[in-house]
């Protein structure tokens, strides 16, 4: 079996584990406020094992173990970013909008590859959204090859970060506004949803974003700052340092449309 078939293998079985576990759930809090289960520990732990035995010569950045790991290599094969959880309010209340994503960045920092596991969300199967990528192969979703189809013209719908009205005066923009809980699948949701066709993450941490830039940037999108350039990761985001800018997720059509209305 191939490592990275490995690595689905386990993000799959923590898939299941974390459904079962949802109506069992226990809310705690971390220092900063946010939500925190048992969950959460249980599949860093699981997929940090998994990661570091099959992938000895890569760097591991986690949110939960609150440290990075083997980024005392001087090249690092591969940085895995990786969520246990991400939306983990609305998983702890029961809610389906949450995931399990690892991002996985090259040695220069560029997002290749991922694996997102959204058991409870679903597109009419029930097994919920599973994407793969490999680095340098191609994409697939729910094991079948995706590719993008919709034009990348419009910003008729967007899905947005919980706070984004506290950023940004969303009075300006006319169209509908979707918010699901977990940063992933905010970003995700143009290549998701049909109707749906750009994003706004307004804060977060590289573990909240890298997963599904890794899918963006395959199928010809981006993620973009509120001044126009391109979203780079940095030592600090490597360092688990929050992103204080505001992003936007689409074509560069579709982000340059959504800074003119909400941000001129």
């Amino acid at each position: 079996m191939k490592v990275f078939d490995k690595l689905e293998e386990a993000v799959i079985f923590c898939g299941n584990y974390a459904v079962k576990q949802q109506r069992l759930v226990n809310r705690n809090y971390k220092s900063d406020g946010s939500v925190l289960t048992e969950t959460d520990l249980y599949i860093d732990s699981y997929l940090k094992n998994i990661i570091n035995e099959n992938f000895p010569n890569s760097a591991l950045i986690t949110e939960e173990s609150g440290s990075t790991h083997n980024l005392q290599k001087a090249t690092p094969e591969y940085y895995f970013i990786l969520d246990p959880i991400d939306g983990t309010d609305m998983y702890s209340q029961g809610a389906p909008g949450w995931c399990i994503a690892i991002g996985i960045l090259d040695e220069r920092l560029s997002p290749v590859g991922c694996m997102i596991n959204a058991p409870r969300w679903g597109l009419g199967t029930k097994n919920g959204l599973f994407l793969r990528l490999d680095p340098g192969e191609s994409l697939f979703l729910n094991h079948s090859l995706f590719s993008l189809a919709k034009p990348q013209d419009s910003v008729r719908q967007i899905a947005m970060s919980s706070d984004t009205h506290r950023c940004l005066d969303i009075s300006k923009y006319t169209g509908k506004c979707r918010t699901f809980g977990s940063s992933i699948i905010h970003l995700l949701a143009p290549v998701i949803h049909s109707q749906i066709d750009a994003a706004i993450c307004t804060s977060g941490y590289i573990w909240d974003i890298a997963a599904a830039h890794s899918v963006l940037r395959h199928l010809g999108l981006s993620i973009q700052k509120a001044d126009g350039t391109y979203f780079l990761y940095s030592e600090p985001l490597l360092q688990g340092k929050p992103n204080k800018e505001i992003l936007f997720a689409g074509s560069k059509n579709q982000c340059d449309i959504l800074r003119k209305v909400l941000c001129e």
